[in-house]
């Protein structure tokens, strides 16, 4: 799997990390190399992008056939001679501009994706830094100058250039600030969260938080808890209103699989006396659960 190394592919973006570090030691995030991006398209998908492009665009059927075969052609020819990333999305935007909607796709990947990726860069470096700040008596200088560090930033980074939802951007920060000044999590403990932060989505993490401090969640919510009544199926669409019950019980089982939250769904369909608030509890999730939100929380 290729990988592009931003710093020489995206200079700007490079000298604007290096120039806020932490405190004064920026020093240390020279020598880190990012990379962003990461993964190729098989010949195979694009193959089938353009097939796709060109049957769904207006060509006269009799030469479709014709152009599909050397659009085709051409794709596989310049696979065999690409050395990255950057050739074959050169190549894409270039084939679809033979169809109808090349132009706005060709438009997404030079202009909108880049832009917005380096916007949100950007915004993470400025509020990571104003983070470290905030602690800069509490951070290990020794364990940001290691390759442990490193890893996480790098890693962070990354994962920061490729989601655009707050919860998630939100929690990458919050791993690579508390990493430095937490010293009761061994460097292990610290990579496994990093990447069970990568795999939970948002909905995951907005129902963690809601189990980790059902009253805090709730009124942040600006719901009141004499509104919570009645079962599971009548309170859960208040909270979680535009996500179906049937989604919020599978993403519940998800985090139960992995040690999070002591409730499941299968506790949905028990009949109690108990309604509400009472019946959910003023915190359902567990000590791992707990000691997992702290790390990815700020």
């Amino acid at each position: 799997m290729r990988k592009i190394d931003i710093t020489t592919n995206t200079e700007p973006l490079t000298k604007a990390i290096c120039n806020k570090g932490v405190s004064s030691n920026s020093g240390f995030l020279l020598r880190i190399k990012f990379c962003i991006g990461g993964q190729t398209s098989s010949p195979i998908f694009l193959l089938h992008i353009v097939s796709t492009v060109t049957s769904n665009a207006k060509i006269p059927t009799r030469h479709k056939m014709e152009k599909s075969s050397v659009i085709k052609k051409r794709i596989e020819k310049s696979l065999a001679n690409s050395a990255s990333l950057d050739s074959i999305v050169t190549l894409l935007k270039s084939l679809l501009n033979l169809s109808v909607i090349g132009s706005p796709i060709s438009m997404l990947l030079s202009d909108f994706i880049p832009t917005r990726r380096f916007l949100r860069l950007e915004t993470f470096v400025e509020e990571l830094s104003q983070e470290f700040k905030k602690v800069e008596d509490k951070v290990d200088i020794e364990y940001i100058t290691t390759d442990e560090f490193a890893f996480l930033f790098e890693q962070c980074f990354k994962a920061a250039s490729e989601n655009y939802q707050k919860e998630k951007i939100d929690s990458f920060k919050a791993i690579l600030v508390n990493a430095t000044i937490d010293k009761s999590l061994i460097q292990l403990e610290k990579e496994f969260f990093l990447n069970l932060t990568k795999q939970l989505t948002v909905l995951h993490i907005q129902i963690l938080n809601f189990l980790h401090d059902t009253r805090d969640y709730i009124k942040r919510k600006g719901l009141e808890e004499n509104e919570i009544q009645g079962h599971y199926k009548d309170f859960i669409p208040l909270i979680f209103p535009d996500i179906e019950f049937d989604t919020v019980k599978i993403a519940l089982d998800d985090l139960n699989k992995y040690g999070l939250t002591e409730l499941k769904s299968s506790q949905f369909g028990v009949m109690t006396v108990s309604s509400g608030l009472k019946l959910l509890g003023d915190r359902r999730t567990t000590s791992f659960g707990d000691k997992y939100i702290k790390f990815i929380t700020l």
